[in-house]
């Protein structure tokens, strides 16, 4: 499986994979440091290699980075065993709150991370 982070996600994606790790999951990280310019094929190549491909995105899914290279994996015909799924912040108003609680409202904690890639698996 692959985590492909953004922006300061990365904390979290980092202690979710740990998570998997720990019940005998193997998860490797890419953190996205740069958005543009992006190289689509060296990361096609790369997600070639995992059946997984789990975004987290550190902003709001609709127009992110995530579902571009989301999209760009799905268009290729030789991505069709590749499973893919984004997790990004709604395109709507999130409530207040410290990051912790903001991160949970918007099913980005480890622990949904976790469960979204465990699930993901299935």
């Amino acid at each position: 499986m692959l985590l492909v982070c953004t922006g300061s996600i990365f904390v979290e994606t980092l202690t979710a994979a740990r998570s998997l790790l720990m019940d005998g999951i193997l998860a490797d990280i890419y953190s996205l440091r740069f958005i543009k310019p992006f190289d689509n094929n060296y990361f096609a190549e790369l997600a070639s290699k995992y059946d997984l491909v789990l975004f987290v995105e550190d902003g709001i899914k609709l127009g992110g980075i995530s579902e571009f290279i989301d999209g760009m994996l799905n268009k290729n015909p030789d991505f069709k065993k590749v499973k893919t799924k984004v997790l990004a912040f709604p395109d709507t108003f999130v409530p207040n709150g410290n990051r912790s609680q903001i991160l949970e409202s918007a099913g980005l904690s480890p622990e949904i991370i976790c469960a979204e890639a465990k699930g993901s698996l299935k």
